[in-house]
């Protein structure tokens, strides 16, 4: 049986490794053509959501458990899992899957533990669309509908990045006065 004493931190590199293997997805579970080594096989069960998006070509979504957080939020499959994330899907999937507790004791080299605010995807800000000013608010809507009816995103992903747009607008603005 092969062995392997690499240590992957991200979903792309983990689908490095596991190319030999032959990876595959048949519905919304992933597959090999042969057994991956035991040592990646720990990995494999945390970042199955991820292996599972980079295969179909999906976006690899993540989320929070806390009201802050809880928006979907597209994840960087060449970036370890955000500290905030405790929720896993890829596009389309049915249900989410949770992460456990003792996969963040376990393999703490897949999880980026950065303080919030230099973490490599912060969770969507405290301030909604319902907290712009009517003029922004507008502004977030027509960015979100663009997005989602001409760019073809999901709904929360187009809203995400709309809501995101309008903040930096807000604060170039508040900058420059």
């Amino acid at each position: 049986m092969a062995t392997t004493t690499a240590t992957p931190s991200a979903v792309t590199e983990l689908l490095g490794l596991l190319e030999p293997f032959g990876p595959f997805v048949e519905g919304f579970t992933l597959r090999f053509k042969a057994a991956p080594p035991r040592g990646l096989v720990p990995s494999i069960r945390v970042l199955q959501t991820g292996l599972r998006s980079r295969l179909v070509g999906r976006v690899w979504w993540g989320c929070g458990t806390t009201v802050r957080a809880a928006r979907p939020c597209p994840l960087n499959p060449s970036k370890p899992i955000p500290r905030w994330v405790r929720l896993l899907a890829v596009e389309g999937d049915p249900r989410w899957d949770r992460i456990r507790a003792s996969a963040r004791r376990d393999m703490p080299h897949l999880f980026d533990d950065r303080p919030p605010g230099r973490s490599t995807l912060d969770p969507v800000p405290a301030l909604t669309p319902d907290d712009l000013p009517p003029d922004w608010r507008d502004a977030y809507e027509e960015r979100a509908a663009i997005r989602e009816f001409d760019g073809g995103l999901p709904h929360e992903q187009a809203e995400h990045l709309a809501l995101q747009d309008v903040l930096r607008q807000m604060a170039d603005a508040k900058n420059s006065n």
